[in-house]
C-alpha cells in the first residue's frame, strides 16, 4: 500500500517544497497526482501520438520543421551526429506538446480528445503537455542516478532522476531540457531532447531568453510563464 503523504511533508517529487504546496496544491498539473508509468506506458503512449502526426498532421508538422529550423534547415544534416539527434527529439516534442497548429489548437490536445489510452498513458501525455524546455545549470551531479538542475531564469531547482546524461555531464554545464514532475523512476524526469549550451554562448542564449521573456510578458499581460517556454526551443 502507498503511504500517504502529509501535506506538510515533503513533496515526493523532489522538488524541495512541501506536498501542499507543489504537487498537491491548487495550481499543480493533474499528472502529478495522477497514475504512475512504466517505460512500456510511456513507449505505447508515443507509439499512439506518433502513428496520430502521420496520418493526419503531416503539413503541419513541415510547417512546424520550417518554423523550428528557420534559416538553418539546409544545414541540418552538418550538426554531429549525437546534436542532430537531441535536436530532432526537441523539435519533435516541440510540435506535439507546444506548437500550435490553428490559434490555441495543439496536436497534444486534439490526440487526448480522440486516442483509445489506459489511464497511465493519459497521465504521462498530460505531463508532457504541461512540460516546456527551460535552460538550467548543473548543480550537482550523482553520477548515473540524479542530478541537480538550477532554472537559470526563473531561479527554481529541481533534482531529476538521470542515468546517462548524468555520468558525463559536469558541475556547473548549462543545459536546455524539458523535465516532468513525475517520470517512471516516480520522481522527476527529463524528457525528450537535451541540448547542451556551450560555455562560450551561454551569456548570450540566457540574455536572450531574458529579454524575450520581459517582451512576452509586456505584451500578453496575464499569460502564464509556460506559455512563454512553449514558444522558444527554436
Amino acid at each position: 500500500m502507498t503511504k500517504k503523504v502529509r501535506p506538510n511533508e515533503p513533496c515526493p517529487c523532489g522538488s524541495g517544497r512541501k506536498y501542499k504546496k507543489c504537487c498537491n496544491g491548487p495550481g499543480a498539473p493533474v499528472a502529478a497526482g495522477g497514475l504512475p508509468h512504466t517505460q512500456t506506458d510511456r513507449a505505447s503512449a508515443f507509439e499512439k501520438l506518433d502513428f496520430f502526426i502521420d496520418e493526419l498532421w503531416e503539413e503541419e508538422e513541415e510547417a512546424a520543421f520550417d518554423a523550428f529550423w528557420g534559416r538553418h534547415g539546409e544545414h541540418e544534416g552538418e550538426l554531429p551526429k549525437d546534436l542532430l539527434v537531441m535536436s530532432q527529439d526537441v523539435q519533435e516534442a516541440w510540435f506535439a506538446f507546444d506548437y500550435e497548429v490553428d490559434d490555441g489548437v495543439r496536436v497534444i490536445d486534439e490526440f487526448l480528445k480522440q486516442a483509445v489510452l489506459s489511464g497511465s498513458e493519459r497521465s504521462f501525455l498530460m505531463a508532457m503537455s504541461q512540460s516546456s524546455m527551460r535552460l538550467y545549470e548543473v548543480q550537482e551531479t550523482v553520477p548515473g542516478t540524479a542530478m541537480t538542475l538550477h532554472d537559470l531564469v526563473e531561479g527554481d531547482v529541481v533534482i531529476v532522476s538521470e542515468r546517462t546524461a548524468s555520468r558525463t555531464i559536469a558541475r556547473h554545464e548549462c543545459l536546455a531540457a524539458r523535465v516532468i514532475p513525475r517520470g517512471c523512476s516516480g520522481r522527476p524526469e527529463i524528457e525528450m531532447g537535451v541540448l547542451p549550451i556551450p560555455s562560450f554562448l551561454r551569456d548570450q542564449v540566457l540574455a536572450g531568453i531574458k529579454k524575450h521573456r520581459s517582451e512576452f510578458l509586456r505584451d500578453h499581460p496575464g499569460a502564464s510563464i509556460n506559455a512563454f517556454y512553449k514558444l522558444i526551443p527554436p
